[in-house]
Protein backbone atom coordinates (compact mmCIF):
# COMPACT_ATOMS: atom_id res chain seq x y z
CA UNK A 1 0.00 0.00 0.00
CA UNK A 2 1.33 3.43 -1.08
CA UNK A 3 0.15 6.14 1.45
CA UNK A 4 2.23 9.44 0.88
CA UNK A 5 2.07 11.71 4.47
CA UNK A 6 2.14 15.33 3.56
CA UNK A 7 3.66 16.19 6.92
CA UNK A 8 5.41 14.48 9.49
CA UNK A 9 6.09 15.91 13.13
CA UNK A 10 8.32 13.80 15.84
CA UNK A 11 9.01 15.14 19.27
CA UNK A 12 12.45 15.30 21.05
CA UNK A 13 11.80 11.86 22.57
CA UNK A 14 11.09 9.90 19.52
CA UNK A 15 14.70 8.80 18.07
CA UNK A 16 15.75 7.58 21.66
CA UNK A 17 13.10 5.75 22.85
CA UNK A 18 12.47 3.35 19.56
CA UNK A 19 14.46 0.01 20.51
CA UNK A 20 12.99 -0.71 23.78
CA UNK A 21 9.26 0.15 23.64
CA UNK A 22 7.14 -3.18 23.22
CA UNK A 23 3.77 -1.27 22.34
CA UNK A 24 2.81 2.00 20.51
CA UNK A 25 -0.48 3.43 20.84
CA UNK A 26 -1.83 4.30 17.31
CA UNK A 27 -4.97 6.83 16.33
CA UNK A 28 -6.18 7.37 13.08
CA UNK A 29 -8.84 10.66 13.35
CA UNK A 30 -10.24 12.91 10.82
CA UNK A 31 -12.00 16.32 12.22
CA UNK A 32 -12.10 15.28 15.70
CA UNK A 33 -10.68 17.45 18.62
CA UNK A 34 -8.19 15.01 19.96
CA UNK A 35 -5.61 16.53 21.88
CA UNK A 36 -7.91 15.59 25.65
CA UNK A 37 -7.11 12.14 24.36
CA UNK A 38 -3.58 12.72 23.63
CA UNK A 39 -3.08 13.96 27.15
CA UNK A 40 -4.96 11.53 29.16
CA UNK A 41 -2.53 8.73 27.09
CA UNK A 42 0.54 10.55 28.07
CA UNK A 43 -0.91 10.72 31.53
CA UNK A 44 -1.64 6.73 31.80
CA UNK A 45 1.74 6.14 29.84
CA UNK A 46 3.78 7.88 32.65
CA UNK A 47 1.78 6.53 35.50
CA UNK A 48 2.36 2.86 33.91
CA UNK A 49 6.19 3.98 33.85
CA UNK A 50 6.67 2.42 30.36
CA UNK A 51 7.55 3.86 27.36
CA UNK A 52 4.78 3.81 24.89
CA UNK A 53 5.59 5.61 21.23
CA UNK A 54 1.96 7.71 20.39
CA UNK A 55 1.05 7.92 16.89
CA UNK A 56 -1.56 10.14 15.17
CA UNK A 57 -2.60 9.94 12.08
CA UNK A 58 -4.92 13.11 10.68
CA UNK A 59 -6.55 10.91 8.09
CA UNK A 60 -8.01 13.91 5.92
CA UNK A 61 -9.36 16.51 8.57
CA UNK A 62 -10.57 19.97 6.51
CA UNK A 63 -9.13 21.90 9.59
CA UNK A 64 -5.58 22.30 10.35
CA UNK A 65 -6.37 23.65 13.85
CA UNK A 66 -7.37 20.28 14.93
CA UNK A 67 -3.66 19.40 14.04
CA UNK A 68 -2.29 22.25 15.87
CA UNK A 69 -4.10 21.60 19.17
CA UNK A 70 -2.86 18.10 18.89
CA UNK A 71 1.14 18.90 18.71
CA UNK A 72 0.59 21.56 20.97
CA UNK A 73 -0.11 18.57 23.69
CA UNK A 74 2.73 15.86 21.84
CA UNK A 75 5.59 18.24 21.42
CA UNK A 76 7.27 18.82 24.75
CA UNK A 77 5.48 14.98 25.95
CA UNK A 78 8.77 12.76 27.63
CA UNK A 79 6.97 9.70 25.66
CA UNK A 80 7.79 9.33 22.20
CA UNK A 81 5.11 10.92 19.61
CA UNK A 82 4.72 11.45 16.49
CA UNK A 83 2.21 13.44 14.26
CA UNK A 84 1.20 12.91 10.68
CA UNK A 85 -1.15 14.27 8.13
CA UNK A 86 -2.66 12.11 4.88
CA UNK A 87 -2.96 14.50 1.85
CA UNK A 88 -6.46 13.44 1.58
CA UNK A 89 -9.14 10.89 3.55
CA UNK A 90 -7.91 6.93 2.69
CA UNK A 91 -11.01 5.52 5.17
CA UNK A 92 -10.97 2.94 7.84
CA UNK A 93 -9.46 0.29 6.68
CA UNK A 94 -6.62 2.06 4.50
CA UNK A 95 -5.52 3.86 7.32
CA UNK A 96 -5.51 1.46 9.78
CA UNK A 97 -3.28 -0.70 7.52
CA UNK A 98 -0.86 2.65 6.93
CA UNK A 99 -0.44 2.85 10.92
CA UNK A 100 0.86 -1.06 11.23
CA UNK A 101 3.30 -0.03 8.12
CA UNK A 102 4.73 3.21 10.19
CA UNK A 103 4.83 1.68 13.67
CA UNK A 104 7.47 -0.29 14.53
CA UNK A 105 7.02 -2.08 17.89
CA UNK A 106 6.29 -5.70 18.42
CA UNK A 107 2.96 -4.84 19.40
CA UNK A 108 0.55 -1.61 18.26
CA UNK A 109 -2.48 -0.81 20.37
CA UNK A 110 -5.62 0.97 18.23
CA UNK A 111 -8.14 3.41 19.72
CA UNK A 112 -10.71 5.27 17.58
CA UNK A 113 -10.41 8.92 17.93
CA UNK A 114 -13.71 9.34 19.70
CA UNK A 115 -12.63 6.58 22.69
CA UNK A 116 -11.79 7.66 26.20
CA UNK A 117 -10.44 5.19 27.78
CA UNK A 118 -12.01 4.55 31.58
CA UNK A 119 -9.90 3.41 33.80
CA UNK A 120 -6.67 5.60 34.83
CA UNK A 121 -4.38 1.81 34.87
CA UNK A 122 -6.37 1.44 31.36
CA UNK A 123 -2.70 1.21 29.23
CA UNK A 124 -0.91 -0.39 32.50
CA UNK A 125 -3.61 -3.27 32.23
CA UNK A 126 -2.56 -4.45 28.55
CA UNK A 127 1.15 -3.67 28.90
CA UNK A 128 0.48 -6.32 32.01
CA UNK A 129 -1.13 -8.89 29.71
CA UNK A 130 1.58 -8.37 27.01
CA UNK A 131 4.40 -9.49 29.64
CA UNK A 132 2.64 -12.35 30.20
CA UNK A 133 3.11 -13.52 26.75
CA UNK A 134 1.10 -15.47 24.47
CA UNK A 135 -0.54 -12.18 23.27
CA UNK A 136 -2.39 -12.28 19.29
CA UNK A 137 -5.50 -9.93 20.04
CA UNK A 138 -7.11 -8.26 22.86
CA UNK A 139 -9.99 -6.26 22.31
CA UNK A 140 -10.92 -4.58 25.65
CA UNK A 141 -14.64 -3.91 25.09
CA UNK A 142 -16.38 -0.21 24.50
CA UNK A 143 -18.97 1.47 27.19
CA UNK A 144 -20.47 4.59 27.69
CA UNK A 145 -19.17 5.50 31.01
CA UNK A 146 -18.20 8.61 29.89
CA UNK A 147 -20.46 10.61 27.69
CA UNK A 148 -18.87 14.51 25.82
CA UNK A 149 -22.39 15.38 24.60
CA UNK A 150 -25.55 14.97 26.29
CA UNK A 151 -28.70 15.95 25.84
CA UNK A 152 -32.05 13.96 24.86
CA UNK A 153 -30.66 13.94 21.02
CA UNK A 154 -27.87 11.75 21.79
CA UNK A 155 -29.78 9.65 24.44
CA UNK A 156 -30.92 7.25 21.95
CA UNK A 157 -27.09 6.13 21.00
CA UNK A 158 -26.13 6.46 24.43
CA UNK A 159 -28.81 3.56 25.23
CA UNK A 160 -27.30 2.04 22.57
CA UNK A 161 -24.65 1.67 23.28
CA UNK A 162 -25.37 0.33 26.38
CA UNK A 163 -27.64 -2.20 26.27
CA UNK A 164 -26.02 -3.59 22.65
CA UNK A 165 -22.08 -2.31 22.55
CA UNK A 166 -21.00 -3.09 26.26
CA UNK A 167 -21.13 -6.30 26.89
CA UNK A 168 -18.86 -7.89 29.20
CA UNK A 169 -15.90 -10.00 28.38
CA UNK A 170 -17.44 -13.19 29.11
CA UNK A 171 -20.57 -12.53 26.76
CA UNK A 172 -18.07 -11.89 24.43
CA UNK A 173 -15.48 -14.89 24.53
CA UNK A 174 -18.89 -16.97 23.66
CA UNK A 175 -18.32 -15.35 19.64
CA UNK A 176 -15.06 -13.49 19.49
CA UNK A 177 -14.96 -12.67 16.01
CA UNK A 178 -18.44 -11.17 15.91
CA UNK A 179 -18.44 -9.08 19.03
CA UNK A 180 -15.03 -7.52 17.99
CA UNK A 181 -14.41 -3.80 17.11
CA UNK A 182 -11.23 -2.05 16.32
CA UNK A 183 -12.27 0.76 18.22
CA UNK A 184 -9.81 -0.39 21.36
CA UNK A 185 -7.67 -3.79 20.32
CA UNK A 186 -4.15 -4.52 20.43
CA UNK A 187 -2.57 -6.80 17.91
CA UNK A 188 0.58 -8.35 17.40
CA UNK A 189 1.95 -5.95 14.61
CA UNK A 190 3.48 -8.75 12.17
CA UNK A 191 -0.55 -10.58 12.89
CA UNK A 192 -1.68 -7.60 11.00
CA UNK A 193 1.14 -6.77 8.73
CA UNK A 194 0.14 -10.70 7.25
CA UNK A 195 -3.66 -10.27 7.32
CA UNK A 196 -4.23 -6.43 7.12
CA UNK A 197 -7.94 -4.69 7.00
CA UNK A 198 -9.57 -5.79 3.69
CA UNK A 199 -9.72 -2.29 1.42
CA UNK A 200 -12.24 -2.96 -0.20
CA UNK A 201 -14.35 -2.18 2.15
CA UNK A 202 -15.01 1.83 1.93
CA UNK A 203 -18.54 2.70 3.24
CA UNK A 204 -19.51 2.55 7.06
CA UNK A 205 -18.82 -1.05 9.26
CA UNK A 206 -18.42 -4.33 8.92
CA UNK A 207 -14.97 -4.44 8.14
CA UNK A 208 -13.54 -4.88 11.38
CA UNK A 209 -15.99 -8.07 12.05
CA UNK A 210 -14.67 -9.65 8.55
CA UNK A 211 -10.92 -8.79 9.87
CA UNK A 212 -11.64 -10.29 12.79
CA UNK A 213 -13.12 -13.75 11.13
CA UNK A 214 -9.87 -13.98 8.91
CA UNK A 215 -7.40 -13.64 12.07
CA UNK A 216 -9.49 -16.15 14.00
CA UNK A 217 -8.97 -18.74 12.02
CA UNK A 218 -5.20 -18.97 13.02
CA UNK A 219 -4.77 -16.80 16.21
CA UNK A 220 -6.76 -16.33 19.34
CA UNK A 221 -9.13 -12.85 19.35
CA UNK A 222 -9.20 -12.63 23.49
CA UNK A 223 -11.53 -10.77 25.16
CA UNK A 224 -11.02 -8.76 28.64
CA UNK A 225 -12.72 -5.84 30.65
CA UNK A 226 -10.30 -3.01 29.47
CA UNK A 227 -13.30 -0.52 27.71
CA UNK A 228 -13.04 2.76 26.61
CA UNK A 229 -16.13 5.11 26.62
CA UNK A 230 -17.50 6.10 23.17
CA UNK A 231 -17.18 9.69 22.76
CA UNK A 232 -18.95 10.14 19.16
CA UNK A 233 -22.64 9.99 20.39
CA UNK A 234 -24.42 10.42 16.79
CA UNK A 235 -28.53 11.60 16.86
CA UNK A 236 -30.89 9.78 15.58
CA UNK A 237 -30.99 10.55 11.97
CA UNK A 238 -26.58 10.36 11.78
CA UNK A 239 -27.34 6.80 13.02
CA UNK A 240 -29.67 6.32 10.00
CA UNK A 241 -27.19 7.78 7.54
CA UNK A 242 -24.38 5.42 8.92
CA UNK A 243 -26.65 2.69 8.08
CA UNK A 244 -27.35 4.02 4.63
CA UNK A 245 -24.00 4.19 3.92
CA UNK A 246 -23.32 0.48 4.83
CA UNK A 247 -25.41 -1.51 2.64
CA UNK A 248 -22.63 -2.02 0.52
CA UNK A 249 -20.21 -3.36 3.38
CA UNK A 250 -22.52 -5.53 4.23
CA UNK A 251 -23.17 -7.13 0.91
CA UNK A 252 -19.33 -7.81 0.61
CA UNK A 253 -19.58 -9.17 4.33
CA UNK A 254 -22.06 -11.41 3.56
CA UNK A 255 -19.95 -12.31 0.10
CA UNK A 256 -17.25 -12.87 2.20
CA UNK A 257 -18.30 -14.38 5.64
CA UNK A 258 -22.24 -15.87 4.86
CA UNK A 259 -21.33 -18.40 7.80
CA UNK A 260 -21.44 -15.23 10.79
CA UNK A 261 -24.22 -13.54 9.35
CA UNK A 262 -27.05 -15.78 8.27
CA UNK A 263 -27.40 -17.46 11.75
CA UNK A 264 -27.84 -13.03 12.82
CA UNK A 265 -31.59 -11.68 13.66
CA UNK A 266 -30.82 -9.35 11.50
CA UNK A 267 -30.26 -11.47 8.60
CA UNK A 268 -33.80 -13.20 9.64
CA UNK A 269 -35.18 -10.02 9.80
CA UNK A 270 -34.02 -8.49 6.94
CA UNK A 271 -35.19 -11.67 4.88
CA UNK A 272 -38.45 -11.94 5.96
CA UNK A 273 -39.26 -8.26 4.86
CA UNK A 274 -37.96 -9.11 1.21
CA UNK A 275 -40.00 -12.21 1.31
CA UNK A 276 -43.06 -10.05 2.32
CA UNK A 277 -42.08 -7.52 -0.29
CA UNK A 278 -42.54 -4.72 2.67
CA UNK A 279 -39.21 -2.94 2.46
CA UNK A 280 -41.12 -0.03 0.85
CA UNK A 281 -43.11 0.60 3.72
CA UNK A 282 -41.33 -0.74 6.43
CA UNK A 283 -38.22 1.42 5.44
CA UNK A 284 -40.08 4.78 6.76
CA UNK A 285 -42.03 3.36 9.11
CA UNK A 286 -38.69 2.14 11.17
CA UNK A 287 -37.39 5.41 10.30
CA UNK A 288 -40.24 7.08 11.76
CA UNK A 289 -40.17 5.05 15.17
CA UNK A 290 -36.48 5.48 15.35
CA UNK A 291 -36.76 9.13 15.20
CA UNK A 292 -39.62 9.80 17.05
CA UNK A 293 -39.27 10.92 20.74
CA UNK A 294 -43.01 9.78 21.40
CA UNK A 295 -42.36 6.40 21.53
CA UNK A 296 -40.61 4.79 24.15
CA UNK A 297 -36.59 4.40 23.98
CA UNK A 298 -37.17 0.73 23.15
CA UNK A 299 -39.70 0.79 20.06
CA UNK A 300 -37.04 3.49 19.33
CA UNK A 301 -34.03 0.76 19.07
CA UNK A 302 -36.45 -1.59 17.28
CA UNK A 303 -36.59 1.00 14.65
CA UNK A 304 -33.33 1.25 14.24
CA UNK A 305 -33.02 -2.92 13.54
CA UNK A 306 -36.10 -2.46 11.36
CA UNK A 307 -34.28 0.24 9.31
CA UNK A 308 -31.69 -1.34 8.96
CA UNK A 309 -33.14 -4.55 8.27
CA UNK A 310 -34.85 -3.04 5.89
CA UNK A 311 -32.03 -2.03 3.99
CA UNK A 312 -30.14 -5.08 3.96
CA UNK A 313 -33.45 -7.08 2.78
CA UNK A 314 -32.70 -6.45 -1.14
CA UNK A 315 -29.26 -7.52 -0.57
CA UNK A 316 -30.22 -10.70 1.38
CA UNK A 317 -33.24 -11.54 -1.68
CA UNK A 318 -30.23 -11.66 -4.06
CA UNK A 319 -28.33 -14.43 -2.46
CA UNK A 320 -29.76 -18.35 -3.48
Amino acid sequence: MHTEPAEVLTNAAWDAAQVTAQLSIVVPFKDFDVAPLAGRLLDGANAAGAIVPIIFVDDGSANPAYRKRLWAALSAASQPCQMMALRRNVGRAKVRNYLCQVARTTYLLYLDADMWPDRPDFLARYLAWIAQGGVDVIYGGRSANTVALTGPEYELHRLMTVERETLPASTRRESPAYHFYSCNFVVRRDILDAYPLDEQFTGWGWEDCEWACRVAEKYQIRHEDNSASHLGLLTAPQILQKYDESIGNFSLMLDKRPALITGTSLYKVARLIGLLHVQALMAPLARWMAESRLLPMSMRMRGLMFYKASLYAPVVGRRP
